[in-house]
């Protein structure tokens, strides 16, 4: 069985962080090797991992609740992209 794997990044800028301190990066991979992307179930299962993946990530990784869910927010919608492109194909 072959390992699938949505890598997203969700970067963010600090809040009250001077600028030069830059932006964070958050890295999640989510597995989806158990999945069919052909079904709209199991992308909406997918998405589910991924919310709660970037969840957590976010959390652990900003003090804030503005900044984490905006962490969660720009994730999402990076992995958005990326899952529908593995359905895609997943579709061909």
């Amino acid at each position: 069985m072959s390992m699938k794997l949505i890598p997203v990044l969700a970067a963010v800028s600090l809040v009250g962080v001077p600028a030069s301190a830059g932006a964070e990066e958050v890295t999640v991979h989510v597995g989806y090797a158990d999945l069919d992307l052909t079904k709209s179930d199991d992308v909406a299962e997918l998405q589910g991992r991924l919310a709660a993946a970037l969840r957590s990530a976010c959390r652990r990784g900003f003090v804030e609740d503005s900044v984490a869910r905006g962490c969660v927010e720009d994730g999402m919608s990076k992995g958005r992209k990326l899952i529908a492109s593995a359905a895609e194909e997943a579709a061909d």
